[in-house]
């Protein structure tokens, strides 16, 4: 990913790197593990009254995610793990798309890279080697350029329809942080 970074501008790198890395999250809680990990698993528990996320949370990892009929298709989710710590349990993992979206992400940009690249070398090469006039070079160049544009608008779509969807991260950071936060006796 580093070499990447070198080869976009930041904002789009940030971007590149939360569909591929994910977007990390961290929460300290006051209750010690075991009863830290049961409250995650209410989570997963269907109720009328609330709404539920769906996953498994387990003492190895934990997944959730919220159940979508359609929305945006990157199935954003939270993977992560429950460790001790001295104040109580910290859990640490990162919000993701799924491998599928991630992939789909993947081939895509490799398409818009082709079209771009391609089509302004071989648009330059319209516009030096065979123009008849400077004029027409100018045409050329001006078209590349819309065309560019429209090509990275594309490229820019497809990754931000890869990355976590903002309104799952936060519906879900917000149900975990509530969980690990209350004490139930």
């Amino acid at each position: 990913m580093k070499v990447l970074t070198l080869l976009v501008p930041n904002g789009a790198a940030r971007l590149l790197s939360k569909v591929f890395d994910g977007e990390q999250f961290d929460v300290q809680s006051p209750l010690p593990c075991a009863q830290a990990l049961a409250q995650l698993q209410m989570l997963t528990e269907w109720r009328s009254d609330k709404s539920s996320l769906m996953g498994s949370v387990n003492t190895d990892t934990i997944e959730l995610r919220i159940p979508h009929v359609f929305m945006r298709g990157n199935g954003t989710r939270f993977r992560g793990r429950l460790l001790t710590s001295d104040e109580g349990s910290l859990l640490v993992g990162s919000f993701i798309s799924s491998a599928y979206s991630r992939f789909i992400t993947a081939i895509v940009l490799v398409m818009v890279g082709v079209m771009l690249f391609g089509g302004l070398l071989g648009g330059l090469y319209q516009a030096v080697a065979q123009a008849s006039s400077l004029l027409n070079a100018l045409t050329v160049i001006g078209f590349l350029l819309v065309w560019g544009a429209g090509v990275c608008l594309m490229g820019w779509l497809v990754v931000w329809n890869g990355a976590p969807a903002r309104k799952d991260v936060l519906v879900i950071s917000t149900a975990i942080r509530h969980a690990l936060q209350e004490r139930r006796t």
